[in-house]
């Protein structure tokens, strides 16, 4: 057979059976493997992996919902809602790079084609909390052990205080403060400074406006921050110390384009627009 023959016929392949491998494609063509890779490439067709989204529960897809239209009816108001909204959320940056898929989307215009090494004996880690708002990362703040409640409490009492009460009155008065359903956030003195410092205006578990379980495609930290540190970060491994890993997460807080954090805020509305047309399922799907 020709060459332009043995092209097509590898390329209506892989268009019938889309999810496959080179090996199949080859055992059902009798083309060998170097071949169809080469007449793949050739054609621009790429191997795309697949991105792990949470399990709705039954009742997940009403919350979602609800709080969909709640954010569209406020920003059909005050079309600036999204950009009032103190977005936050805390992940994990380990040393050895094994990080919690459900806390990272990986993000990029191209391939990064990096590799991990992990299961470093002598690893070492650090909780990083960070906070959207507007154009801007408010953050890192760092926690070397597992957060607890106490930890919380502690940080809206001094680091987040300060952040409110270095704030605009203008936007003091307008802010609300978005936390998801950890256990951490949902303590009972936890909650009831949280109302107190923002007045009521707290979007979380069971608070004045209820925060969707198993959102992460609704939060500009989750679909955007998380996924661009850690791709930023972990490029320049290995760390020598906690110290220095935390030294690097500051360095790439600092180089974010005003615009590109905005634009993920931004984003949450088309989102959400999304949810509701899709009857409340992931809008990543």
């Amino acid at each position: 057979k020709n060459t332009a023959e043995v092209e097509l016929k590898v390329c209506l392949d892989v268009v019938e059976h889309k999810k496959t491998s080179i090996q199949h494609v080859a055992d059902r063509t009798d083309v060998n493997r170097e071949s169809v890779r080469r007449i793949l490439h050739k054609n621009k067709f790429k191997p795309y992996k697949p991105r792990f989204i949470n399990t709705l529960k039954e009742r997940d897809f009403d919350v979602r919902l609800e709080f969909s239209f709640w954010f569209e009816g406020e920003r059909e108001q005050n079309n600036n809602f999204p950009y009032q909204i103190l977005w936050t959320d805390e992940a994990t940056f380990s040393s050895n790079g094994v990080v919690s898929s459900q806390n990272c989307r990986w993000w990029a215009d191209e391939n990064p084609n990096f590799v991990v090494e992990c299961r470093d004996q002598y690893a070492f880690k650090t909780n990083v909390w960070c906070d959207i708002l507007n154009d801007q990362v408010i953050g890192p703040y760092f926690c070397r052990h597992n957060l607890n409640s106490a930890d919380y409490l502690h940080f809206l009492n001094t680091e987040l205080f300060e952040v409110i009460d270095n704030m605009p009155l203008e936007m003091r008065n307008v802010v609300w403060y978005q936390c998801d359903g950890a256990p951490i956030h949902n303590t009972r003195v936890v909650k009831e400074r949280l109302l107190e410092i923002f007045t009521g205006k707290v979007i979380g578990r069971n608070m004045v406006q209820y925060w969707p379980p198993r959102s992460a495609d609704l939060t500009p930290l989750d679909f955007f921050l998380w996924g661009y540190l850690k791709q930023n970060v972990y490029k320049q491994r290995p760390f020598r110390d906690v110290n220095h890993l935390e030294t690097v997460i500051r360095q790439c807080v600092l180089s974010m384009k005003p615009q590109s954090i905005k634009n993920s805020v931004k984003d949450v509305s088309r989102r959400t627009i999304l949810c509701i047309e899709c009857g409340g399922r992931h809008t990543e799907m």
